[in-house]
């Protein structure tokens, strides 16, 4: 039998704002009110939807840790095309960090609401902004700022330092069926329609 990873549960409806002034205040977490504080100083977070952002993705993929390993969304093409497309179609949305200072970019979170539940899909940070912990920062503090207001936070996917400071539980790991299923059976239909489109003009341009 194949034991599957837990997927990490966040709910708010019971840790509320407690769960941030707690981190930020705890000296045995790696991640401090300062850094919190430098990073809001020196970096801001911008969020797309229904918005092409493949070169967004590409470059910040190519920067990361993942890149190295082989693991990032560029070198998994197919992956990249996936994700950008369900943020185009505003199925998911990306949130990005940029440096204030010369809008650099920085960090990615890429996140998809159902129902009150929002899943956390996707995130990576370039190599060379480590030193801000933005990947822990987005996880944490700009999941409550953004999503305060819904009941569950999903850290969809294995464990890791950072889901462990915030995960008020556990649940077995999950295939997220809208976004398997669903959505390429979407995209296949959007496609087939375009096509029927272009075939259709092209009959019509032959008969004239």
């Amino acid at each position: 039998e194949i034991k599957r990873l837990y997927t990490s549960l966040v709910d708010f409806s019971k840790v509320k704002d407690s769960i941030i002034s707690n981190i930020k205040n705890d000296s045995n977490t790696y991640f401090s009110i300062r850094k919190a504080k430098k990073i809001e100083k020196d970096l801001y977070i911008k969020y797309y939807r229904k918005t092409d952002v493949e070169d967004i993705i590409s470059k910040i993929e190519l920067d990361s840790w993942k890149h190295s390993n082989k693991q990032d969304m560029v070198t998994k093409s197919d992956q990249l095309v996936y994700y950008n497309e369900l943020i185009k179609q505003g199925i998911a949305e990306i949130a990005v960090a940029y440096t204030k200072e010369t809008n650099d970019l920085v960090a990615y979170r890429i996140n998809a609401i159902y129902g009150d539940k929002t899943h956390v899909l996707k995130n990576s940070y370039r190599e060379m902004y480590k030193k801000y912990s933005i990947g822990t920062y987005m996880l944490i503090c700009d999941l409550h700022n953004e999503y305060k207001n819904y009941k569950y936070i999903d850290l969809y996917g294995g464990p890791g330092q950072a889901k462990k400071i915030i995960e008020d539980q556990k649940i077995d790991r999950y295939n997220i069926l809208i976004i398997i299923f669903v959505v390429p059976l979407l995209l296949f239909i959007y496609f087939i329609g375009i096509l029927t489109i272009i075939y259709a003009i092209n009959v019509i341009i032959t008969a004239i």
